[in-house]
């Protein structure tokens, strides 16, 4: 099971695996690998069992395989979700996603207050997986929250579930994901706001797209998308500060360092205002919109 990462691109070597030792002794080792420990381990065994889906499995071993997932691994995976690293317990709740553990959206709600005080930097990816287990009222509801709250790290991170996760030109997703911009657009750190305006605009010129003649055809909308998008965003802040993270071989993080090295990158920095044209009217940085 360890050796899967010298083997990632023979989609054949998982089946294989389970060929040679049985159904059984893989899963028990499985179990026991998350709770060995050894973060390499860990992550290595939680590699195998997200891999499983995109191996070439037949469909009864992925039927037994998906049926022995929530006994054999949500109990360990549940308890990861308050591990000390902060790798892992994204890791964790990315595995819990995609092993199809439904029952497990239950944990992840549970734990959602834990990690807006202790580690918002996994909110989007916890919100991502919630949905992706078919609990879109928890995730509306906890979006809501998050733009709400009172510490600016957390109302950050509703843009790492914007990027995550795409929107159409209509239907009630984007229409919610307009409220929440609308919201975070009056927000008292500049940063956050300007983020928010180029949402609200990315969002508009997407409505405004003619729709493509030919299959693969892309609409170009005047200037670039990225030299549109503000100097500092929640994707560059989340990236470099893991990226400093790791320099310092440091395992975890509290949320006040998150937001000391958002001000150092200056999140709070007024930002410069565009003139734009919204609904076909002049509108100025701030202004609500439905």
């Amino acid at each position: 099971m360890l050796g899967w990462w010298d083997a990632m691109h023979d989609a054949s070597y998982i089946p294989g695996v389970f060929a040679e030792f049985g159904d059984l002794p893989v899963l028990r080792a499985g179990r026991d690998l998350l709770v060995s420990g050894d973060r390499e381990v860990i992550w290595r065994a939680m590699d195998f069992l997200r891999q499983f889906r995109f191996s070439s499995a037949d469909d009864a071993l992925r039927s037994r395989f998906y049926r022995a997932a929530p006994r054999y691994f949500a109990p360990r995976l549940r308890r990861l979700l308050r591990n000390e690293d902060h790798l892992t317990r994204s890791f964790a709740i990315y595995t819990i996603g995609q092993l199809r553990l439904y029952a497990e959206a239950k944990a992840l709600r549970a734990a959602f207050p834990w990690f807006v005080e202790h580690d918002p930097l996994a909110l989007p990816g916890l919100l991502v997986e919630l949905g992706w287990l078919h609990d879109a009222r928890g995730v509306s509801a906890r979006m809501k929250q998050i733009v709400r709250h009172r510490d600016f790290v957390v109302r950050w991170t509703a843009f790492g579930y914007f990027t995550s996760v795409g929107v159409g030109k209509r239907g009630p997703y984007r229409r919610e994901r307009v409220e929440l911009l609308n919201q975070l657009e009056q927000d008292e750190v500049p940063a956050i706001a300007a983020e928010a305006r180029y949402e609200l605009d990315e969002l508009l010129r997407e409505a405004r797209a003619p729709a493509p003649k030919f299959w693969g055809e892309t609409i170009c909308n005047g200037e670039s998308s990225v030299a549109r998008r503000p100097a500092l965003t929640y994707d560059a802040l989340e990236i470099g500060f893991h990226n400093r993270l790791h320099e310092r071989n440091q395992r975890d993080y509290t949320p006040a360092e998150f937001a000391a090295y958002a001000r150092e990158r200056g999140a709070f920095v007024p930002q410069p205002a565009r003139a734009t044209k919204r609904n076909g009217r002049g509108s100025r940085p701030g202004r609500s919109r439905t």
